[in-house]
């Protein structure tokens, strides 16, 4: 019998499942310590009294499930980094141990060290050399910039030096230190360094001057150039000239001699005089140290070519002006007549009453041609000019009526002068006119086949037409 009931006890407890827990009252728990997860204890279930587990209570109550979701509960755990994890308080006042509230603000005396960035409106830079200020550069917000030759600054340089109790004035002339000022006075014109430093006078005046404004592209002033002697011109002082590459002024400020005899500044670029030669004029400068020169050249630049500068010269202008070295060697005299500087026109100085005859102007001598001949003037009318002008003769020692010449330039078969000789023997008639030639100084004459006609034609001079 007790047998019997033992083995229907334990089927019936084994009998209960964590499904009917869930509907088992708990008779009785024990008062002690907290039981075990193998530890029975006591249950009344439709009134019958029965044993579970403590583990087999929790999971039929469902306890087990609900503390394990960690939708619902957060482990402690102190080395995690994810989003789901907690950590101990422990943990969390380590890591804020030594940081700032949010409130938290700092000054700029707080910045003692280190370098703040560029885009936080620093210089990038952890320190800066004194007597140097703060500037916008390309690669940074600031830079230090430093007073001195970099910044071609020429003449002088005025840096600020902070020397102790008072701030001075540092005084430079083309880099040089020349003391420490407490004064500086700007007044009146040119630049000067006046007065002692600080072992003397605390005072220096200093006089600055406005530069003048450049000259405009092609500016040309001041007296013309002068004959002087067979191999010689002067260049006047008071000449003024912007370069030929409009980068710079050129002034004349004592006359200068220009001489074929010389070689170099003052005479010819290179090679020697040559007789029967034209001879083109340059100022020239020095832009190291502005001075000021001339030379004579058989290069005119105005068509092709470049002179040759002399040592240390490299600033250059080409005047509107060519004078002629004839067959002996001698400088033809000649002299601006009018339109200097602009288009001058240059006369020949020695110029005779009667063109009839060889003389040094004479380009045509008793010309006798019935049809269109032409008369090259290249001896005497530079290529600068198109435009010489011409003492024409028309001759008649036929004595048999008004006789004429006809003369044109090169090849125009519209426009020309047609000059009528006087009657009677010997009759002749001078006029002069300008006459444009072609780009070979060429004109033309025609004495229209009548008997007893010629002509002659002298150059008086030319106006430069082909230097801008």
């Amino acid at each position: 019998m007790i047998r019997k009931f033992i083995t229907s006890f334990l089927v019936l407890l084994l009998a209960i499942t964590p499904a009917v827990i869930a509907d088992t009252k708990v008779s009785q728990l024990p008062t002690a310590d907290p039981l075990s997860g193998s530890e029975e204890i006591p249950l009344n279930q439709a009134g019958v009294t029965k044993k579970a587990t403590v583990n087999q209570v929790k999971d039929g109550i469902g306890f087990s499930s609900h503390v394990a979701d960690e939708s619902i509960h957060r482990s402690i755990n102190d080395s995690a980094t994810t989003a789901s994890n907690l950590w101990s308080a422990q943990k969390i006042n380590t890591e804020l141990s030594g940081k700032a509230n949010t409130s938290h603000t700092h000054g700029a005396g707080d910045l003692t060290s280190g370098t703040l960035g560029v885009a936080r409106g620093g210089t990038g830079l952890s320190s800066i050399a004194g007597n140097r200020l703060l500037y916008t550069s390309d690669t940074d917000l600031f830079a230090p910039l430093q007073l001195g030759p970099s910044l071609n600054i020429t003449g002088g340089i005025l840096g600020i030096v902070n020397n102790q109790s008072i701030q001075q004035i540092k005084v430079k002339v083309n880099g040089a230190d020349i003391g420490t000022r407490q004064e500086i006075n700007l007044e009146g014109s040119g630049i000067s360094v006046s007065g002692s430093d600080n072992a003397g006078s605390n005072r220096v005046d200093v006089t600055f001057t406005q530069n003048a404004l450049a000259f405009p592209k092609g500016y040309l002033s001041g007296p013309p150039p002068q004959y002087i002697s067979a191999s010689s011109l002067m260049i006047p002082a008071g000449l003024k000239a912007r370069n030929s590459t409009n980068t710079a002024d050129i002034e004349v400020a004592s006359n200068i001699t220009l001489s074929l005899a010389a070689s170099g500044a003052v005479g010819l670029d290179t090679g020697a005089e040559a007789a029967n030669t034209w001879y083109y004029v340059y100022l020239i400068k020095k832009s190291s140290d502005g001075t000021v020169s001339a030379v004579f050249s058989v290069t005119n630049e105005a068509v092709s070519g470049a002179i040759t500068l002399p040592s240390g010269y490299d600033l250059k202008r080409q005047l509107p002006l060519a004078v002629r070295n004839n067959g002996s060697s001698n400088l033809i005299p000649i002299m601006a007549a009018t339109g200097w500087p602009t288009q001058p026109l240059w006369v020949y100085k020695d110029l005779e009453f009667d063109p009839r005859g060889a003389t040094v102007t004479t380009a045509l001598n008793n010309g006798t041609a019935a049809t269109f001949t032409d008369v090259n003037l290249s001896s005497l009318v530079p290529p600068i000019s198109q435009l010489p002008l011409l003492r024409l003769v028309a001759l008649d020692n036929s004595g048999t009526g008004d006789d004429y010449v006809y003369f044109r330039r090169n090849g125009d078969t519209t426009n020309g002068i047609k000059l009528y000789a006087l009657q009677n023997f010997a009759g002749r008639t001078f006029e002069t006119h300008y006459l444009p030639t072609d780009s070979a100084q060429m004109v033309e004459y025609n004495c229209s086949g009548l008997t007893g006609v010629s002509a002659f034609i002298q150059v008086m001079g030319f106006v430069v037409t082909e230097i801008n």
